[in-house]
């Protein structure tokens, strides 16, 4: 009755898909259409070691890519579903504009997959979403890195340690400032929430886009200060600007 009355959909455009889909492994192909599904990044692929893009020269500075050989990068890895182009961006923009909670959710369980296939995550104790000012928080009525947080949980079973990081001051749109600004824009934003402690732990930070790696390198920092032994990122697109795409897998 449900399905006659709400018909499945796919997250990625919103075309109703058939009563009964096809299952893959994971149950993800049940989510998205057949066009969307074929047009997702290929779980295979490898990414830049250091900040996860997907460019046509991946590793030219020993284990940096020519995106980020010159970025002061405090976290050990970074994870992407993907290059911020195609339907990996448009699915982003949507759920940002359209608080589209079902659409986070699994492009985090997609990411999760991603992660699995990573060797440093058969160590890692917890999952810290990026935390976002109260202030943004309100007038959003949503938080992405959140929910992405959620979706990354169900398909890996790590836990959430959501709530133990705060933003101490509303930053400015990190997307109005040029790459240097934005790191002294978010440099001390973050803090560890009294009686918390990150001793010894292994952690990986979710974002929704990464670009210049700012935020995730300030929380990564003061991550390490704190006393956590690793702290590694997982996003689901990276920005890569200018820099032309891989597409040879």
């Amino acid at each position: 009755m449900a399905s006659l009355l709400y018909p499945a959909a796919c997250v990625g455009c919103e075309e109703p898909l058939p009563r009964s889909p096809k299952l893959v492994e994971h149950g993800f192909e049940s989510n998205w259409c057949d066009d969307c599904w074929v047009r997702l990044p290929e779980s295979w692929q490898q990414g830049c070691p250091k900040c996860g893009s997907y460019i046509k020269r991946p590793a030219s500075f020993g284990d940096r890519c020519a995106l980020c050989h010159d970025l002061p990068l405090r976290f050990d890895s970074a994870v992407a579903l993907g290059n911020y182009h195609g339907l990996l961006k448009r699915m982003i923009l949507d759920l940002k504009r359209d608080m589209n909670e079902s659409l986070a959710f699994q492009l985090g369980r997609l990411l999760g997959l991603r992660l699995l296939q990573q060797e440093f995550f058969e160590h890692v104790d917890f999952l810290i979403p990026v935390p976002i000012h109260w202030w943004r928080r309100f007038k959003r009525g949503f938080h992405a890195s959140a929910v992405i947080a959620e979706g990354v949980r169900s398909t890996t079973g790590v836990a959430i340690a959501d709530g133990m990081l705060r933003c101490e001051r509303l930053t400015d749109k990190q997307g109005t400032l040029s790459g240097p600004k934005r790191f002294s824009n978010v440099k001390n934003a973050f803090t560890l929430k009294p009686l918390v402690t990150v001793e010894k732990a292994r952690v990986v930070i979710v974002d929704d886009v990464m670009t210049s790696g700012a935020t995730l390198s300030e929380l990564a920092k003061m991550l390490r200060k704190s006393g956590a032994a690793s702290a590694h990122c997982a996003i689901v697109a990276r920005g890569t600007g200018s820099f032309r795409p891989r597409t040879d897998g």
